[in-house]
């Protein structure tokens, strides 16, 4: 296959690169594994400053690799290529700094390096009507406890079925039970001792 056609690289790319490493703490070394590929560096800084591309003028939220390439070169990064011949490079910018800018702007990164997730903003809970759920209670004869937390109203006595750790109340002792222990001594709210 033809070489594909080499262009310049874009300085507003290479910009948005450099302002996404902004901050970040150089390593002494680039390896495999441990330090980012710069066609995957490529890939974040789309994400990450894709809008900002788009509002200076650049129509696309593309970056090139040679862009993230040249962008870590000028800001004193060690780079490394990935294999010989290979288009590609692996970047001493330490991880965990290029994960929590990407996380600023929403998105994750994983450490095998290989794309972001736009990370899903969380969602409110949501509020209970509590006029309505008043006159659903008092229309279909539900009994209901005291208002707690907040806008919420439930039975108090109810077992939540979303707890792992709500427990059935305990059940009310045979009266057979109550009798031989009452005969006995025993109370039913302490330990039986040994003699028992």
């Amino acid at each position: 296959m033809p070489e594909a056609e080499r262009r310049p690289v874009s300085r507003l790319q290479v910009e948005i690169v450099k302002e996404l490493l902004a901050g970040c703490r150089r390593t002494r070394w680039a390896r495999n594994l441990r330090s980012p590929v710069s066609s995957d560096l490529k890939h974040w800084a789309e994400n990450w400053g894709g809008r900002d591309l788009v509002a200076r003028g650049q129509g696309t939220a593309y970056v090139s690799t040679g862009a993230a390439i040249i962008a870590a070169i000028e800001l004193g990064f060690v780079c490394i290529p990935t294999g010989e011949g290979s288009h590609n490079v692996f970047i001493g910018v330490h991880f965990d700094d290029v994960a929590a800018r990407m996380e600023e702007r929403g998105w994750f990164i994983a450490r095998d390096h290989v794309t972001a997730t736009r990370i899903e903003t969380p969602k409110p809970e949501p509020m209970v009507d509590r006029e309505w759920l008043l006159k659903q209670a008092a229309e279909h004869g539900i009994p209901l406890g005291p208002h707690i937390n907040g806008d919420h109203v439930k039975d108090a006595n109810a077992i939540d079925e979303d707890d792992p750790f709500a427990v059935e109340p305990l059940p009310e002792p045979h009266s057979f039970w109550a009798q031989w222990a009452k005969e006995h001594g025993i109370d039913g709210d302490t330990e039986q001792n040994e003699e028992h």
